[in-house]
Protein backbone atom coordinates (compact mmCIF):
# COMPACT_ATOMS: atom_id res chain seq x y z
CA UNK A 1 0.00 0.00 0.00
CA UNK A 2 1.48 3.35 -0.16
CA UNK A 3 0.88 6.64 0.60
CA UNK A 4 -0.42 9.39 -0.77
CA UNK A 5 1.54 12.60 -0.16
CA UNK A 6 -0.87 15.88 -0.80
CA UNK A 7 1.97 18.33 -1.25
CA UNK A 8 3.04 16.19 -3.89
CA UNK A 9 0.08 16.28 -5.38
CA UNK A 10 -0.56 19.25 -7.75
CA UNK A 11 -4.75 20.84 -8.35
CA UNK A 12 -3.28 23.49 -11.60
CA UNK A 13 -3.99 20.26 -13.94
CA UNK A 14 -7.91 19.67 -12.42
CA UNK A 15 -8.53 23.08 -12.41
CA UNK A 16 -7.63 23.67 -16.08
CA UNK A 17 -9.00 21.23 -17.35
CA UNK A 18 -12.33 22.26 -15.44
CA UNK A 19 -11.69 25.50 -16.50
CA UNK A 20 -11.57 23.91 -20.02
CA UNK A 21 -15.16 22.19 -19.96
CA UNK A 22 -16.63 25.61 -18.32
CA UNK A 23 -15.10 27.42 -21.14
CA UNK A 24 -16.97 24.82 -23.64
CA UNK A 25 -20.14 25.22 -22.20
CA UNK A 26 -20.12 28.48 -21.68
CA UNK A 27 -19.56 29.95 -25.67
CA UNK A 28 -19.73 33.35 -26.53
CA UNK A 29 -22.73 35.67 -27.38
CA UNK A 30 -21.10 36.83 -30.65
CA UNK A 31 -18.17 34.89 -30.62
CA UNK A 32 -19.18 31.35 -29.73
CA UNK A 33 -21.14 30.58 -32.77
CA UNK A 34 -20.21 30.95 -36.16
CA UNK A 35 -23.55 31.60 -37.73
CA UNK A 36 -24.07 28.44 -39.60
CA UNK A 37 -27.53 26.34 -38.74
CA UNK A 38 -26.31 23.09 -36.76
CA UNK A 39 -30.33 21.74 -37.35
CA UNK A 40 -32.90 24.03 -38.64
CA UNK A 41 -32.66 27.83 -39.61
CA UNK A 42 -33.85 31.08 -38.61
CA UNK A 43 -32.92 32.94 -35.51
CA UNK A 44 -32.25 30.37 -33.10
CA UNK A 45 -28.85 29.17 -35.32
CA UNK A 46 -27.94 32.61 -36.58
CA UNK A 47 -25.97 34.76 -34.08
CA UNK A 48 -26.20 37.74 -36.56
CA UNK A 49 -30.03 37.23 -36.36
CA UNK A 50 -30.21 36.63 -32.45
CA UNK A 51 -28.11 40.08 -32.28
CA UNK A 52 -30.06 41.94 -35.30
CA UNK A 53 -33.24 40.85 -32.80
CA UNK A 54 -32.01 41.58 -29.71
CA UNK A 55 -29.86 44.82 -30.81
CA UNK A 56 -32.26 46.49 -33.04
CA UNK A 57 -30.14 46.27 -35.46
CA UNK A 58 -30.69 48.73 -38.60
CA UNK A 59 -30.51 47.08 -42.22
CA UNK A 60 -27.02 48.26 -42.85
CA UNK A 61 -26.27 46.86 -39.10
CA UNK A 62 -27.62 43.62 -40.07
CA UNK A 63 -25.37 43.24 -43.13
CA UNK A 64 -22.73 44.38 -41.38
CA UNK A 65 -22.74 41.87 -38.29
CA UNK A 66 -23.55 39.36 -40.37
CA UNK A 67 -19.71 39.74 -42.56
CA UNK A 68 -18.19 40.42 -39.28
CA UNK A 69 -19.68 36.45 -38.12
CA UNK A 70 -18.90 35.26 -41.80
CA UNK A 71 -15.30 36.60 -41.82
CA UNK A 72 -14.62 34.81 -38.76
CA UNK A 73 -15.84 31.76 -39.15
CA UNK A 74 -13.17 30.02 -40.09
CA UNK A 75 -10.81 31.16 -36.95
CA UNK A 76 -14.05 30.07 -34.67
CA UNK A 77 -14.47 26.84 -36.54
CA UNK A 78 -10.76 26.40 -35.59
CA UNK A 79 -10.71 27.04 -31.87
CA UNK A 80 -14.18 24.78 -31.87
CA UNK A 81 -11.93 21.44 -33.44
CA UNK A 82 -9.12 22.43 -31.20
CA UNK A 83 -11.40 22.62 -28.01
CA UNK A 84 -12.87 19.38 -29.23
CA UNK A 85 -9.63 17.40 -29.70
CA UNK A 86 -8.53 18.68 -26.47
CA UNK A 87 -11.54 17.37 -24.60
CA UNK A 88 -11.37 14.19 -26.08
CA UNK A 89 -8.07 14.00 -25.25
CA UNK A 90 -8.55 14.29 -21.54
CA UNK A 91 -11.79 12.06 -21.56
CA UNK A 92 -8.98 9.58 -23.12
CA UNK A 93 -6.23 10.15 -20.38
CA UNK A 94 -6.12 7.25 -17.89
CA UNK A 95 -5.17 7.79 -14.53
CA UNK A 96 -3.35 4.54 -14.21
CA UNK A 97 -0.73 5.17 -17.50
CA UNK A 98 2.77 5.86 -16.39
CA UNK A 99 3.15 9.20 -18.17
CA UNK A 100 0.10 10.13 -16.87
CA UNK A 101 0.90 13.59 -15.29
CA UNK A 102 3.13 14.62 -17.82
CA UNK A 103 0.08 14.35 -20.53
CA UNK A 104 -2.37 16.21 -18.05
CA UNK A 105 0.07 18.99 -17.70
CA UNK A 106 0.48 19.24 -21.14
CA UNK A 107 -3.51 19.27 -21.65
CA UNK A 108 -4.08 21.45 -19.41
CA UNK A 109 -1.96 23.68 -20.87
CA UNK A 110 -3.33 23.33 -24.21
CA UNK A 111 -6.64 24.51 -22.31
CA UNK A 112 -4.84 27.33 -21.01
CA UNK A 113 -3.71 28.53 -24.23
CA UNK A 114 -7.07 27.90 -25.87
CA UNK A 115 -9.38 29.99 -23.79
CA UNK A 116 -6.80 32.62 -24.10
CA UNK A 117 -7.05 32.50 -27.73
CA UNK A 118 -10.72 32.55 -27.51
CA UNK A 119 -10.61 35.63 -25.68
CA UNK A 120 -8.44 37.05 -28.20
CA UNK A 121 -11.25 36.04 -30.97
CA UNK A 122 -13.74 37.37 -28.52
CA UNK A 123 -12.28 40.43 -28.67
CA UNK A 124 -11.19 40.88 -31.95
CA UNK A 125 -14.89 40.48 -32.88
CA UNK A 126 -15.89 42.86 -30.23
CA UNK A 127 -13.71 45.47 -31.49
CA UNK A 128 -15.25 45.01 -35.40
CA UNK A 129 -18.78 45.09 -33.32
CA UNK A 130 -18.01 48.18 -31.79
CA UNK A 131 -17.41 49.60 -35.44
CA UNK A 132 -20.63 48.84 -36.58
CA UNK A 133 -23.30 49.19 -33.08
CA UNK A 134 -24.21 52.55 -31.98
CA UNK A 135 -22.74 53.21 -28.33
CA UNK A 136 -26.24 52.57 -26.70
CA UNK A 137 -25.90 49.05 -28.62
CA UNK A 138 -22.65 47.94 -27.81
CA UNK A 139 -23.14 48.73 -24.30
CA UNK A 140 -26.30 46.61 -24.88
CA UNK A 141 -24.39 43.57 -25.77
CA UNK A 142 -21.42 44.21 -23.31
CA UNK A 143 -24.09 44.28 -20.50
CA UNK A 144 -25.62 41.23 -22.06
CA UNK A 145 -21.90 39.18 -21.71
CA UNK A 146 -21.42 40.84 -18.43
CA UNK A 147 -24.69 39.02 -17.28
CA UNK A 148 -23.50 35.65 -18.69
CA UNK A 149 -26.07 35.74 -21.40
CA UNK A 150 -24.01 34.19 -23.84
CA UNK A 151 -25.62 30.98 -24.60
CA UNK A 152 -25.07 28.46 -27.41
CA UNK A 153 -28.67 28.18 -29.53
CA UNK A 154 -30.44 29.62 -26.35
CA UNK A 155 -29.60 26.81 -24.14
CA UNK A 156 -30.73 27.44 -20.81
CA UNK A 157 -33.30 30.07 -21.72
CA UNK A 158 -36.06 27.62 -21.80
CA UNK A 159 -39.08 27.39 -19.96
CA UNK A 160 -38.07 26.83 -16.32
CA UNK A 161 -40.10 24.47 -13.50
CA UNK A 162 -44.11 24.25 -14.06
CA UNK A 163 -43.59 26.15 -18.06
CA UNK A 164 -42.77 29.43 -16.54
CA UNK A 165 -39.99 31.15 -18.08
CA UNK A 166 -36.52 30.86 -16.69
CA UNK A 167 -35.74 33.78 -14.36
CA UNK A 168 -32.60 34.95 -16.31
CA UNK A 169 -34.37 34.42 -20.03
CA UNK A 170 -34.55 37.98 -21.53
CA UNK A 171 -34.29 37.98 -25.26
Amino acid sequence: MSTFKISSFSFKPMLLAAGLGLAAVGGAFAAGTTGAAPSGDGPRHDPAARMAKYLSLDETQKTNVSAIFERNRPANEALRERSKANREALRALKPGTPDYSTRSQALADAAGTLERDRVLQRTQMNAEFATVLTPEQLAKMQAHDARGGRHHGGRGRGPGPGGKPAPDAES
